[in-house]
């Protein structure tokens, strides 16, 4: 874990932007390298890749990153979503949380048999068909045919991919991945900015660009997003195989920018951040950085 400080960010970024942004992005991409090497050379033995890590941990382009490399490394490797197994509205009994509103972060959210019957006939190459959840209707529609061959991997991505309860025995076939968001920044004032914090500001850009959401809207939901994260992700971290940190030190500079028209409405931490740097253009990162997963403009569809 290293601890940036606003200070030296943006020093970084006035002598030479570019620089910054290569040196951390090959940082990141240097561990997912590594990573996709372990995998390939375990593939016989461990034909599944699990990737977990909580909300803003940047696991979505982590797994897309994962999946490219090990093609180009001669490792064909199929994707499935945890999320296409949501339980559909009117299952029946779904989990609550402590405020009575559905828990979207609860592992018995899922269709957990129906999900380990589909792995154990993938991992036997054996045809399945993986549903299709829709979220605007909170419903289970008709999938598509997924029919490992033999020798193919399997990355398979969401909240819960570590958790012995929803996996079962599958673990035991498995590469199993913690993707997180780990250092915390000193701001300023001397105070310090929690990694945690730094995963909000990215939810907060995404809510904001993409989904609709005002800040206000984000910041009622964290609460429960949160409380999910230390019930159901944290505790399982230490099942992982492999970490991949993936903080990258410009990044903060581009969501500052974004955030600025909004710094009234954020935390006082948040505010402090974002009305004490510059901004920075996000096409300034390359096409496949998980700054595109948060901000728009990546190679890959989220």
């Amino acid at each position: 874990m290293q601890q940036w400080t606003v200070a030296a960010i943006q020093e970084a970024l006035l002598t030479d932007a570019k620089a910054l942004i290569r040196k951390t992005e090959d940082n990141y991409t240097g561990q997912v390298t590594a990573v996709a090497a372990e995998i390939c050379r375990l593939r016989e033995e461990r034909p599944f890749i699990l990737v977990c890590g909580p909300s803003g941990s940047g696991k979505t382009t982590t797994s897309y990153r994962l999946e490219s490399l090990l093609d180009g490394m001669g490792c064909s490797t199929l994707t499935v979503s945890m999320d296409n197994y949501f339980l559909p509205h009117d299952a029946g009994d779904l989990p609550v949380d402590e405020e009575g509103k559905p828990d979207y972060e609860s592992p018995d959210r899922l269709d957990i048999p129906l999900l380990q019957q589909h792995l154990h006939e993938i991992l036997h190459c054996r045809p399945v068909e993986v549903p299709r959840f829709d979220f605007a209707t909170q419903s289970r529609l008709p999938g598509a045919e997924l029919a490992r061959q033999p020798g193919e991997l399997v990355l398979l991505e969401g909240i819960h991919t570590l958790n012995p309860y929803v996996m079962g025995d599958i673990m035991e076939v498995a590469t199993d991945i913690y993707v997180i968001l780990e250092d915390d920044l000193v701001l300023e004032d001397g105070h310090i900015l929690p990694a945690s914090r730094l995963r909000l500001l990215r939810r907060l850009v995404r809510d904001r660009l993409f989904r609709g959401s005002s800040v206000a809207g984000t910041l009622e939901r964290y609460e429960s997003v949160s409380r999910g994260e230390r019930r159901n992700i944290f505790p399982f971290a230490v099942h992982a195989d492999e970490r991949i940190s993936t903080f990258l030190g410009y990044e903060v500079a581009v969501y500052c920018g974004i955030l600025k028209p909004d710094a009234d409405e954020l935390p006082a931490d948040l505010r402090s951040l974002v009305l004490s740097m510059e901004g920075l253009p996000a096409d300034l990162s390359p096409e496949n950085s998980l700054v595109r997963e948060v901000c728009g403009g990546s190679i890959y569809e989220y």
